[in-house]
């Protein structure tokens, strides 16, 4: 009984840890939706082709980058944000999912945490999947 409850210990330090620490390739950041953009040649039946999921963003804050983040943007820089939810309401655009998310509209304030990847020929590629209104 003692060796189960020192193992559930640990892995719930380790996963506590791991969470605070932050994943390499995200960071927390704050913004504001300047610009929704409309999808763009989606021809398939993805999510994107039926709702927007793309936004122009101005960072407000960011902070706790994790060490893979190699083109971190700052406070008062307007990026390219894709969201891989969509920007949709989700209980209408994604019924299935677990967790749902409001959507966001243009001048609406968000925390998310925002992922980094560098795309072929070394464009920056930055994305969203949870985030909450301010």
């Amino acid at each position: 009984m003692r060796k189960k409850v020192l193992i559930w210990l640990y892995v719930c330090f380790v996963s506590t840890h791991a969470i605070a620490q932050g994943n390499p390739m995200f960071c927390k950041i704050t913004g504001q939706i300047i610009t929704i953009l409309k999808p763009v040649g989606q021809l398939d039946n993805s999510i994107c082709s039926k709702y927007p999921c793309k936004a122009i963003v101005r960072i407000s804050n960011i902070s706790d980058c994790g060490s893979s983040v190699t083109a971190m943007p700052y406070a008062g820089d307007t990026i390219e944000i894709n969201f891989g939810f969509t920007l949709a309401n989700t209980k209408k655009a994604l019924p299935t999912m677990r967790q749902h998310y409001p959507g966001l509209k243009k001048g609406n304030r968000f925390k998310a945490q925002m992922e980094q990847r560098i795309q072929p020929g070394g464009k920056n590629q930055f994305t969203v999947y949870h985030y909450s209104l301010k």
